[in-house]
C-alpha cells in the first residue's frame, strides 16, 4: 500500500505536464543539434569557420533543458497550494503552461541569435569564393597552395605519379594541403581558382618561386619552390579536365565553385532553418 500510495503521489497531473515539456523541448531542438553536428563533421565548414559556433549551438540548447529542469524541479518543491491571506493557488497547470511558453520563447530567441552570424558569415565567404577567391581573405592562401601543387603537378617527372604527394618539391602544410586533398576526394574536383592568372609568378636564375613573401615566411620551403622549367600552364588553364593534385583521376569542377555553393547550400540553410523555427517559435 506504501509503494502503491508513493506511485499515485507521483503520477500526477504535474509530472505529466512538466515531462511533456521536457519532451517538447527536446523535440524542438533535436533538428538543430543535430545540424551542428553535421557542421562538425564538414571539412569545409570547419576550416574556414572552426567549430566554435556549432559548439556554441550545442552548448546553449543543454542548458536551456537542464535550466528547465532545474525550474520545475524548483516549482515541484516549493511552489505553495494556496497564497496566503487570498486562497488562489499557484500549483496548477496554468503555472507549468506558462513555464513551458517562456522556455519556449527563450529557445526560439537563442535559435535566432545563433543564427544569424551563421548565415552571414557562410554567405559572405561563399561570395568571396565565387567572386574574389585569389584576392580577398581566407581564399588568398589557399588559392597560393593550390597554384603551387599544380604546377608541381605538371612537371614531366610528377605528372605520371599517383599523387602530387609522391613528388620533389612536395611538403606537406597542414592545414591547406590536408584541406586540398579533403575536397579532392569529397566533392570531386581539383583546382582553386584556377581560372584567374596570378601576379605573384616571378622568374630566377635558379628557381621558379610561386608565392608571396608573406606566405614563403609561414609555409615549408619545399612546398614553394620548382625547379626552372616545371612550372606549365597545362593543369590549370582551358575549360577541359585537369589531373588531381592527390590521385590520377581526372576533373572538370574547380574546387571554389563546389565550396562556395556547399557553404550557402549547406551551412547557410542551416542557419535559415534554425533561424525561422526560432522566429515560429
Amino acid at each position: 500500500l506504501d509503494q502503491r500510495s508513493q506511485l499515485d503521489r507521483f503520477l500526477t497531473y504535474e509530472t505529466f505536464y512538466i515531462g511533456l515539456g521536457f519532451v517538447t523541448l527536446c523535440a524542438l531542438m533535436f533538428v538543430p543539434i543535430w545540424n551542428a553536428v553535421a557542421l562538425l563533421n564538414s571539412a569545409n565548414y570547419v576550416f574556414w569557420f572552426g567549430r566554435y559556433t556549432p559548439l556554441v549551438i550545442i552548448t546553449v540548447l543543454v542548458c536551456i533543458v537542464f535550466l528547465y529542469i532545474v525550474v520545475m524541479s524548483l516549482y515541484a518543491q516549493h511552489a505553495r497550494d494556496s497564497k496566503p491571506h487570498t486562497g488562489h493557488s499557484v500549483r496548477n497547470e496554468q503555472t507549468i503552461f506558462l513555464v513551458g511558453t517562456i522556455f519556449a520563447t527563450l529557445l526560439g530567441f537563442c535559435m535566432m541569435m545563433l543564427a544569424m552570424p551563421l548565415v552571414r558569415d557562410t554567405t559572405r565567404l561563399g561570395n568571396e569564393l565565387s567572386y574574389r577567391c585569389s584576392v580577398d581573405g581566407e581564399a588568398r592562401q589557399l588559392f597560393e597552395y593550390s597554384y603551387v601543387l599544380h604546377n608541381i603537378r605538371a612537371h614531366p617527372l610528377c605528372a605520371n605519379k599517383v599523387s602530387v604527394e609522391h613528388c620533389r618539391g612536395y611538403d606537406d602544410a597542414p592545414p591547406y594541403t590536408d584541406f586540398l586533398k579533403t575536397i579532392e576526394s569529397d566533392y570531386s574536383c581539383t583546382g582553386f581558382c584556377h581560372q584567374v592568372q596570378p601576379s605573384i609568378y616571378l622568374e630566377t636564375d635558379e628557381r621558379t618561386t610561386i608565392l608571396s613573401n608573406k606566405t614563403k615566411r609561414s609555409a615549408p620551403a619545399g612546398l614553394l619552390q620548382v625547379d626552372e622549367g616545371a612550372a606549365t600552364e597545362e593543369a590549370l588553364a582551358g575549360p577541359g579536365t585537369r589531373k588531381a593534385l592527390f590521385s590520377t583521376t581526372q576533373f572538370r569542377a574547380s574546387c571554389d565553385s563546389m565550396l562556395a555553393q556547399d557553404l550557402r547550400h549547406f551551412a547557410g540553410d542551416i542557419g535559415l532553418q534554425m533561424f525561422y523555427q526560432g522566429l515560429f517559435l
